[in-house]
């Protein structure tokens, strides 16, 4: 709490305003100052009689609830209006009376009589806001026949949307300091599979297995649990030779996973994963590297046909040619990197390429127009003059 006091948050509530009608929000992202509150409400303080509800914690998110006995009465009420922020309500109404609001006890505004000039305004202590509601609607039906205005608002936001707010990193004052205060929270460290001629490292395995519901479709999403005790299998696709193809295998919780890799053109290819009952799982991009070089990928995603998704994060992958060396080696150094990301995929050099003869069409067709009707050649002074045939020879 010090900490909020320190940082001055806004004091920018919702108000929802019945019984009269009112300007219009500039926009959903401006709040409105206490000084604009006080221009609406002023001109009408003469003619009516002023009711203003204080909840204890109140947000604008509490009024896109979807219950069906969630505000009952204030959907009903009009005109309203709603209003996502106003700075210091209450300071507008103190403004408006000078000073004089009437506070009232919950027995007592049930029994108000009709009062035109006056403000009167009521504390709710919990944030029963169907209990709310139901007060609302009581007071309201007890001065049915006089002309009122109300509103519904709160002292301050609630805290905990308060801090959501506020940049939490201006609080702190950096990053580094963050870091500094959470000592016991590490970043996981990854899993490291070692073969004879073969070294994985993986971060974690997400798998993503869509679920669909009428049109909607939502994805269930399961992190495996990679065993770290079982072995890295390497077996080679052809039983020969290393270079022709190999294919890995990682023991999870969910079964066997394996990925395969094949040569292409000089470089390694991730060609598909099998998991979960012999499920294959293609990547959308060519996901291939060097053999002088090992993979590193922060994330890359497979995709099955029956629209289920495999990704791997923090996956390294490295493969030994050299029979004096051994993965499973502690002071084995892998090579370097090659990273995965990609900065021209399939898709974008396909719209280049269609931009690109797009543009080749226009530039074409443009030359030809302003060409039209142009002499490209001009007569010689040696030439016979040009005889056009005219009616009158017919």
């Amino acid at each position: 709490m010090t900490t909020l006091v320190g940082a001055e948050l806004p004091i920018t509530p919702p108000a929802f305003i019945w019984g009269v009608d009112l300007p219009k929000p500039p926009s959903i992202f401006e709040f409105v100052n206490t000084k604009m509150l006080f221009d609406m409400l002023r001109p009408l303080q003469e003619e009516h009689m002023i009711i203003v509800y204080f909840a204890s914690e109140l947000t604008a998110k509490d009024f896109s609830c979807l219950e069906p006995n969630c505000f009952e009465f204030l959907r009903q009420v009009k005109p309203f209006n709603f209003y996502s922020q106003v700075h210091r309500p209450l300071l507008a109404l103190q403004r408006m009376s000078e000073g004089s609001v009437i506070w009232e006890e919950r027995e007592t505004l049930l029994q108000l009589p009709c009062q035109r000039n006056k403000i009167h305004a009521y504390n709710f202590t919990d944030r029963d806001l169907q209990d709310h509601d139901q007060l609302m609607k009581a007071v309201s039906n007890s001065l049915a026949l006089c002309p009122l205005l109300q509103i519904y608002t709160a002292h301050s936001e609630e805290i905990w949307a308060m801090k959501r707010r506020h940049d939490r990193f201006y609080l702190k004052g950096s990053r580094r300091q963050l870091a500094r205060e959470a000592p016991n929270n590490p970043a996981a460290l990854p899993t490291v599979l070692r073969h004879t001629t073969g070294l994985i490292s993986i971060g974690k395995i997400v798998l993503a297995e869509e679920v669909k519901r009428g049109l909607i479709v939502n994805y269930k999403r399961s992190e495996v649990i990679i065993v770290d005790e079982a072995p890295l299998r390497l077996n080679f696709v052809d039983d020969t030779n290393i270079r022709n193809g190999f294919v890995l295998t990682i023991s999870t919780s969910m079964g066997p996973l394996y990925i395969e890799v094949l040569p292409t053109m000089g470089n390694w290819r991730i060609s598909r994963i099998v998991f979960i009952g012999n499920v294959t799982f293609i990547p959308r991009d060519l996901l291939f590297y060097s053999q002088k070089f090992s993979l590193c990928c922060r994330c890359f995603t497979t995709y099955s046909e029956l629209g289920a998704r495999l990704s791997l994060y923090m996956f390294h992958m490295d493969v030994v040619f050299n029979k004096y060396y051994s993965a499973l080696d502690p002071d084995y150094v892998p090579k370097e990197c090659w990273l995965c990301e990609q900065f021209l995929t399939p898709g974008l050099t396909q719209g280049i390429f269609s931009a690109f003869i797009l543009l080749l069409i226009l530039a074409i067709g443009t030359s030809m127009l302003l060409s039209i009707g142009r002499n490209k050649r001009f007569s010689s002074a040696n030439e016979p003059e040009l005889y056009v045939k005219g009616y009158a020879e017919r």
